[in-house]
């Protein structure tokens, strides 16, 4: 979701983490620049070094769960449409990395053990989908496969409850 600023809403510890390192790399790089060209050519080298390092931290960190959840929904489609066993395979496989991407991502504090839990069961229940693949039983895929579903909308709903739920619970 962006703000009107067209930047994506991000919890406010990760920008501080965020603007902090992009300091540090911003004050090695200075650094690195202000050695003389007779000095040592080691250090600026170890500062440029260290300055990339640290900029590549800044990036690695950058995960985006929205474009991932898209991306997992047109998995999911793709193996729920799937007519055989090799059609199923690659959507199954891709849902699975998704999902393993995804439990590196930063989330919130507050939310953090819920998006761990609903991950773990999710990729618990795409290795089940798989054992079904690999034993060449589509009709049981295709049963574990609703069970994928089942924790998507469950997951969804926890996430984002309802006004009604919160009021009567």
């Amino acid at each position: 979701m962006l703000n009107r600023f067209g930047l994506d809403k991000v919890s406010p510890c990760y920008k501080i983490d965020t603007i902090l390192i992009f300091l540090l790399t911003l004050g090695c790089l200075h650094c690195a620049f202000q050695l003389n060209i007779n000095s040592d050519p080691m250090k600026k080298i170890a500062a440029i070094l260290l300055s990339c390092a640290l900029s590549m931290n800044v990036f690695a960190n950058d995960f985006d769960l929205k474009a991932a959840m898209k991306e997992m929904g047109l998995e999911f489609k793709q193996a729920a449409k799937a007519t055989n066993v090799e059609e199923m395979q690659r959507p199954v496989k891709r849902l699975t990395d998704l999902v393993l991407q995804s439990k590196t991502g930063e989330y919130p504090a507050e939310k953090q053990d819920l998006y761990m839990q609903g991950f773990e069961k999710l990729h618990s229940a795409l290795v089940d989908v798989q054992g079904h693949l690999d034993n060449q039983d589509l009709e049981a895929a295709q049963q574990a496969l609703r069970v994928v579903d089942d924790l998507r909308v469950e997951y969804h709903d926890r996430r984002n409850p309802s006004i009604w739920s919160l009021i009567f619970g």
